[in-house]
């Protein structure tokens, strides 16, 4: 059974959403909690921070105390009591140089599935090292006229490793439908911090 399901179209940031599952009862401050793409200007803990926070980013030239491959963290199984998760999910049919893409080699292009199987590889990943929750950020979106749902490879996974769907916080942004271009598919404008128990 999913506890959360929470949309609030105020929910514009990441931080809110942190700190929407923290008065949820979700996070706690004492949570040992590691970030494992902290990255600069990230913004996920600007309103709430547990206060035991490990950081971790692949590029050597963020400020983080380690710098992990996502998919293949340097610790023991059952670490942490809380692994966050925000790997690049955008799928675009040009590379385009974003920090982020930059930071995880992802600045050529990757196709739809490489992109699902870097979300899939880091949750599975996220939850060996997890002793009870996973946040990993992800969007489902429309890529080159078909509607791809990122949250389903990664629920399925979830199911395979034995873990369950705590629940779904959705982050509204604020694209526009791009200039030109026929809406064949249902618009959805939000991003999505799925909650996972392990």
């Amino acid at each position: 059974m999913i506890a959360v399901f929470d949309f609030d179209p105020a929910r514009r940031t990441n931080a809110q959403a942190i700190s929407d599952l923290a008065r949820l009862g979700w996070l706690a401050p004492d949570d040992f909690t590691l970030d494992v793409t902290v990255g600069p200007e990230r913004g996920f803990w600007t309103l709430w921070k547990p206060t035991r926070l490990v950081t971790n980013d692949l590029d050597k030239s963020v400020k983080a105390q380690h710098h992990w491959d996502a998919r293949k963290l340097r610790c023991e199984d059952d670490s942490f009591d809380v692994v966050v998760l925000d790997l690049p999910y955008a799928n675009r049919g040009t590379a385009k140089d974003r920090e982020i893409d930059t930071r995880f080699g992802t600045q050529t292009y990757q196709s739809p599935a490489q992109r699902e199987a870097l979300l899939v590889d880091g949750t599975v990943e996220a939850m060996r090292v997890s002793n009870s929750r996973v946040l990993v950020k992800c969007q489902d979106a429309v890529v080159a006229g078909k509607f791809r749902p990122q949250s389903y490879p990664i629920y399925e996974a979830v199911m395979k490793e034995g873990g369950r769907l705590l629940g779904l916080i959705y982050v509204v942004g604020n694209r526009s439908q791009p200039t030109g271009k026929r809406q064949l598919n249902v618009w959805s404008n939000c991003s999505t911090l799925m909650l996972i128990g392990v």
